[in-house]
């Protein structure tokens, strides 16, 4: 039988996929087109060919396990099973990873199901994955090869060719962003929300300030899986809330969060990682009340994505920019570069 090594740190090892803003459609159509040239392979009795498209079956499948909610470690330590018909196994993988993501299929889904067909089909793959290397060294391998071809995965965009400039907007000195032309493609935004979810991954929840952050939060919330709460202006939440003040340079403004859902439990709990999201940073103040507010509701600031950051020497004298060291915080485009 083989060895299987398994214990390995896998956060250290982000997946291509993942990287590469390809969504979980995207890797399953992979799976059943690699499936294919697998069985086509196995026919012609390809050894060569076969280790290498099992291998990217396996690394396909394993990296879906954050969307399917299957424990790594455990996927990692399958040991080589019986050599099943993968056709037949592959479909009632996909229809029960299709039922848990509410597309495409009726039936009921079952989390324990869904990790012991994973479980199966990553053991019937290791029948025909290179026998001298472990299940780890097969990943490791045709990971490899993923980033040698990286251009063929990440989109060719520069997010800044789709800004646009506005001197003197809205006053007198003021060089406007406007992020109207990247709205309107839908692979740049597709570009810039994948990019802000990376840098957001493993918090617990997004909070996107009014009025702009409302427009990735719900895209980014739809890659990490993650409940999105909005931070709005007075009087347009219901019911009870948060609110604190907050001073820009001309005047006085104030945010507020829902404190409770619908069924009474809080929005934010206390210890829980907040991640803020919003389209631009200037001053900082609004994006440093946001952190005062989670806190002030004992949430923690896990990371401040934005999509644009402006860095110019006036603004980097404020002391709302000054505090911003304290916290984890990125943007997609600087003008600093």
């Amino acid at each position: 039988m083989k060895e299987v090594s398994w214990k390995v740190n896998w956060d250290v090892y982000k997946l291509r996929e993942r990287q590469e803003h390809i969504t979980t459609d995207d890797i399953l159509n992979k799976v059943t087109q690699e499936v294919v040239e697998l069985s086509a392979w196995i026919q012609e009795s390809d050894t060569e060919n076969i280790y290498e498209e099992a291998g990217d079956v396996l690394v396909n499948v394993v990296s879906l396990s954050r969307e399917l909610w299957c424990n790594v470690d455990e996927l990692l330590a399958s040991e080589v099973g019986e050599k099943q018909d993968l056709f037949p196994l592959l479909w009632e993988w996909n229809e029960q990873v299709q039922a848990l993501r509410g597309r495409y299929s009726r039936k009921q889904w079952s989390l324990p199901e869904v990790e012991s067909l994973t479980k199966s089909f990553i053991s019937t793959l290791l029948n025909y994955t290179d026998p001298s290397k472990n299940i780890w060294e097969v990943i490791e391998t045709n990971l490899t090869k993923l980033m040698e071809r990286e251009w063929l995965y990440k989109p060719n965009i520069n997010p800044r060719d789709y800004i646009a400039e506005y001197p003197n907007f809205p006053i007198e000195g003021v060089n406007f962003k406007d992020i109207s032309p990247l709205l309107a493609n839908p692979d740049a935004l597709k570009y810039i929300c994948h990019e802000m979810a990376e840098r957001c991954r493993g918090a617990d929840k997004i909070v996107a300030l009014d009025a702009r952050g409302f427009i990735f939060a719900p895209l980014m919330l739809k890659i990490l899986g993650i409940p999105f709460i909005m931070a709005r202006k007075p009087w347009k939440l219901p019911g009870e809330t948060e609110s604190i003040s907050y001073d820009l340079e001309y005047w006085s403004n104030t945010i507020e969060i829902q404190k409770y859902d619908k069924d009474g439990n809080p929005n934010i709990l206390p210890g829980e990682k907040v991640a803020i999201v919003d389209d631009l940073l200037a001053t900082w103040g609004t994006a440093m009340a946001a952190i005062n507010l989670i806190e002030k509701l004992g949430g923690e600031v896990f990371h401040a994505a934005f999509v644009i950051w402006l860095d110019e020497e006036f603004l980097l004298g404020k002391k709302e920019r000054k505090e911003l060291h304290k916290y984890s915080h990125s943007a997609v485009v600087s003008y600093n570069d």
